[in-house]
């Protein structure tokens, strides 16, 4: 069996703080390695005063007790209330990997909200993702070097990881395809080439996809069909250049992916309401870009 934890103040601290908006008092990881049919149990009558959270990574869970009991695989976390009863297990021959985390704070509740499991104690399906590992290693390093301010440190590390699975658990059904995954990365590629002057059809194409099943995705992703986002998006990078840099009209244009200077100016226009010289000199300051 392999484990790893730290605990805050080095002692395994059972308490419902209000001091912070979130408070962690211990955290942990552990992998069960052995090679029989036996099960490995965790049971806490009474509960603790604290919110526990566990995440699995690989295998499946069984949570029981005062709820159905009810096996859950990877890529669902689980959260015990504080006072509730507590019990689960996990098949030791199904090797299971479990990131857990004990925690209080004035905001807790909140948090915790969006991945509570319903009346029927089932899971909430957050996913596999390396952010999440990324942030529960961190929350137990800290805690087991206690630096200064790690107890800050680790509150903010726990709010990010409750924001990402937060926002994976109200995501739609499906929403973690490879289809859409495919148009993620083609708005990374959009941002990172926004002086390549690639067309529609290139990124249909990188998708393998028809023209029209491209715009149709993208558009139920974004909410925007693809020209109209590629060029918000060089729009926006156009203003940012003609307030912070000392490129000329001509460069901008260049930079943003527009070969004529006067075309990108007439674009600009029209999602601005004034030209990029009178963008520069303030003329345009404050207006929005249209719809």
């Amino acid at each position: 069996m392999y484990t790893n934890s730290g605990y805050a103040h080095n002692t395994d601290r059972d308490s419902c703080l209000k001091s912070q908006p979130l408070i962690v008092n211990s955290c942990g990881h552990y992998q069960l390695q052995l090679q029989d049919s036996s099960w490995y149990t965790t049971l806490r009558p009474g509960g603790r005063q604290d919110y526990q959270l566990l995440f699995v990574a690989a295998g499946r869970a069984l949570f029981g007790h005062d709820r159905p009991a009810r096996m859950l695989p990877e890529g669902q976390v689980f959260i015990y209330r504080p006072g509730e009863p507590q019990a689960y297990s996990y098949p030791v021959e199904e090797h299971p990997d479990i990131y857990w985390i004990h925690f209080t704070g004035s905001e807790a509740a909140d948090y915790v909200r969006p991945l509570l499991p319903d009346s029927e104690g089932k899971g909430c399906t957050v996913g596999l993702r390396e952010d999440y590992i990324r942030l529960f290693e961190r929350i137990i390093r800290e805690l087991q070097l206690g630096r200064e301010n790690y107890e800050l440190l680790c509150g903010a590390y726990l709010q990010e990881l409750f924001l990402l699975m937060g926002r994976a658990a109200c995501e739609p059904a499906g929403s973690l395809s490879s289809r859409n995954r495919q148009i993620e990365s083609v708005i990374e590629q959009m941002h990172e080439q926004v002086s390549q002057n690639r067309t529609v059809e290139d990124y249909a194409r990188s998708c393998h996809m028809g023209v029209c099943w491209f715009i149709r995705c993208f558009r139920a992703y974004t909410g925007y069909p693809p020209r109209q986002y590629l060029i918000r998006l060089k729009v926006n990078r156009a203003r940012e250049l003609l307030s912070y840099s000392s490129y000329n009209i001509s460069e901008i244009a260049r930079l943003v992916g527009y070969d004529n200077p006067l075309y990108f100016s007439r674009i600009f226009s029209q999602n601005m309401g004034c030209s990029p010289s009178e963008y520069r000199s303030g003329a345009g300051e404050g207006k929005a870009m249209k719809k």
